[in-house]
């Protein structure tokens, strides 16, 4: 367990890799691997963790791809479509109504 005033830097964000996606995601719901999901935090998107993804075999961008790929085939049906376009119209009336402000269900 980390404190909440733990600073996560690349060093940090591979030792939680280590110890907890590379050791889960090989016994998923998802097969034999687990979709990792980043955005541009520096400790996603340093040199260090790019590296170490290449030395741990982790190829997160071809796991998107799949997973994306099933996921269009397989699950996004007409009537998802719907209600996801239902819930984002609802969802924007609430930010209006907060004039740009955080919304909350």
């Amino acid at each position: 367990m980390m404190s909440p005033t733990t600073k996560i830097n690349s060093g940090v964000y591979q030792g939680i890799l280590q110890a907890a996606y590379r050791g889960w995601s090989n016994r998923s719901l998802y097969g034999d691997y687990a979709i990792l999901i980043q955005d541009n935090a520096p400790a996603h998107s340093s040199k260090r963790t790019h590296a170490y993804f290449e030395r741990a075999k982790i190829t997160n961008l071809a796991h998107l791809k799949e997973g994306i790929s099933t996921w269009w085939k397989t699950f996004l049906t007409v009537e998802e479509c719907r209600k996801y376009i239902r819930r984002v119209q609802k969802q924007m009336r609430k930010v209006i109504e907060q004039s740009g402000g955080p919304v909350y269900d």
